[in-house]
């Protein structure tokens, strides 16, 4: 599936930037190391809008998003940026993968404050049938949300 576009959202008080490709099905927002815009998962997202709807987070401080020495950059606040990503772009459920993320994967479940029933899976080799050269580590997250 090729790139279908890129765009921001204003989500817990800042600028998100985010990359969308083609796919359909639950959304997977795909969040890239620490030290990794967006864009360089470009390879990856690819192959995963195959079977999903695909969306590339810039996290805060890196490629397009807002960022700043005013701003907070723990784990709990890019957890929160991902939760308000979700809800402005209206997703009802979601599933995340992250390269560094394990801990903000864990963490997201706890920034809402209706969650119904929320499940994680870390898993690694998997993420290889979507690129040769993907992440060994990685994690994802499920979360069926009736609305945020």
């Amino acid at each position: 599936m090729a790139f279908r576009y890129g765009a921001n959202v204003r989500a817990n008080g800042i600028r998100l930037h985010y990359l969308r490709y083609g796919g359909s099905g639950t959304p997977l927002i795909v969040l890239p190391g620490i030290t990794s815009p967006a864009a360089t998962w470009d390879f990856v997202a690819r192959r995963l809008a195959a079977t999903n709807d695909v969306y590339v987070l810039d996290i805060r401080g890196r490629g397009l998003s807002q960022g700043g020495s005013e701003l907070d950059y723990s784990l709990d606040a890019y957890a929160a940026d991902v939760v308000a990503f979700a809800s402005a772009l209206r997703f009802d459920r979601f599933m995340l993968l992250g390269h560094w993320m394990t801990e903000v994967s864990s963490q997201v479940c706890n920034h809402s404050a209706r969650k119904r029933r929320c499940s994680s899976d870390h898993f690694g080799d998997q993420l290889r049938n979507a690129s040769r050269s993907a992440p060994s580590r990685a994690s994802r997250i499920m979360i069926p949300w009736d609305n945020f």
